[in-house]
């Protein structure tokens, strides 16, 4: 139960279908999920998909199951969202920890072991 005496929410439902017609030229080549837009965090500023930084906004709001709605033949998503442990090892092995510590929190809390 949530503090206001309702049902707690805790899934959510993340629509990424179509082609983002209304953004184009942007969306020719990158979907639109996955524009680049800066954040600002831990003092310094980068870019990020706006995926991702829906993800974090929903994390953030303690939402802990999460439905990606797609068109047929999409993958970047499921791409962008699959660990990739060989990858994180590349920065580690080059002493850029700071990026390997920033992706591996990433993929904890989206397989659901931190919070």
């Amino acid at each position: 139960m949530s503090a206001g005496g309702g049902m707690a929410v805790n899934k959510a439902i993340i629509t990424a279908a179509g082609l983002g017609t209304r953004l184009l030229p942007m969306t020719k080549e990158v979907p639109k999920e996955m524009l680049p837009l800066f954040s600002a965090s831990n003092g310094s500023i980068c870019l990020k998909p706006v995926i991702h930084m829906v993800f974090e906004s929903l994390v953030n709001a303690s939402i802990s199951e999460f439905c990606f709605v797609v068109g047929r033949g999409k993958r970047v998503l499921e791409d962008y969202f699959t660990p990739d442990s060989s990858f994180v090892q590349l920065f580690e092995s080059r002493g850029l920890t700071f990026i390997e510590k920033s992706m591996e929190i990433d993929y904890l809390l989206l397989l659901g072991l931190v919070s």
